[in-house]
């Protein structure tokens, strides 16, 4: 799949509010580096079918759920 077409896609999604695109806040003009933007999918519904949580305890147990437990 081209770059492009990925833009395009990323594009109809995002007008579409299925996923919410965030460009990088600094752009760096003097190096050659390209920055990609940050994708969030904006319904959690299509987020949890997507990692593969079907349940509470699944959900509980995955590991982009976020550091929880005892403070360190």
């Amino acid at each position: 799949m081209t770059d492009a077409t990925v833009r395009h896609y990323l594009d109809v999604l995002a007008s579409a509010f299925v996923v919410r695109v965030l460009a990088p806040f600094h752009e760096n003009l003097g190096k050659r580096q390209v920055k990609a933007p940050r994708v969030y999918v904006t319904d959690s519904g299509l987020l949890h079918a997507l990692l593969g949580i079907t349940n509470r305890r699944a959900l509980d147990v995955h590991p982009s759920w976020g550091r929880r437990g005892k403070a360190s």
